[in-house]
């Protein structure tokens, strides 16, 4: 599986890249923005950078962190690329509506999400593998994750399930009690999540 670049663009000293792949996971197209310094561009800088998955929160999209938290100052200053993948598939189908923004960075077991709605599979046995193989100048052995809201409890779920892939955690203003959330009756009354 490749990437391919639908926009590149200088940002900060290094380059945002807007990435888009077919999931084998999903089932479809993924997007995802990938953050990479100027030390990745440097052919003298010979080490592997370290990485950051940022996951982002409810409706949000690659664009969320990338425009608004001011991560890329800090990576292309201190030498890390940012993974910012995207909360869901984005597809146009009326019967998934619900599910669109709010992958919950968890696995769907229900029709008619299952088919497409497998982010918590979709980041460890899709992104993290193919952003490995794709992009060589980064040491995915050296990755932390973190979210906030929505993403803040998937990076919680992610890393207490796999604390062998990651250096650390962050979880900012997490979702911690998902069934009692404020957008708790659209999310998880009508969409199950496992």
């Amino acid at each position: 599986m490749t990437f391919t670049i639908e926009e590149s663009f200088a940002s900060f000293g290094g380059k945002m890249l807007k990435l888009s792949h077919e999931s084998t996971v999903n089932n479809c197209k993924m997007n995802l923005n990938l953050y990479l310094p100027h030390q990745y561009f440097d052919p003298d800088h010979k080490e592997q950078l370290p990485v950051l998955l940022f996951l982002s929160g409810l409706n949000s999209t690659p664009d969320n962190i990338s425009e608004k938290a001011y991560v890329p100052p800090s990576a292309n200053k201190y030498g890390f690329a940012v993974i910012l993948p995207d909360t869901s598939p984005r597809l146009e189908d009326e019967k998934l509506k619900n599910g669109i923004g709010a992958g919950m960075y968890l696995d769907a077991t229900e029709e008619p999400w299952n088919k497409n709605f497998h982010m918590y599979s979709y980041i460890l046995k899709d992104l993290i593998p193919s952003i490995r193989k794709e992009y060589t100048k980064l040491n995915l052995d050296r990755m932390s994750i973190c979210g906030h809201s929505m993403g803040g409890m998937g990076a919680l779920i992610i890393y207490l399930r796999n604390t062998d892939l990651f250096k650390s955690c962050s979880a900012f203003a997490p979702l911690t009690h998902p069934s009692r959330c404020q957008k708790r009756s659209k999310v998880f009354q009508n969409v199950p999540w496992s």
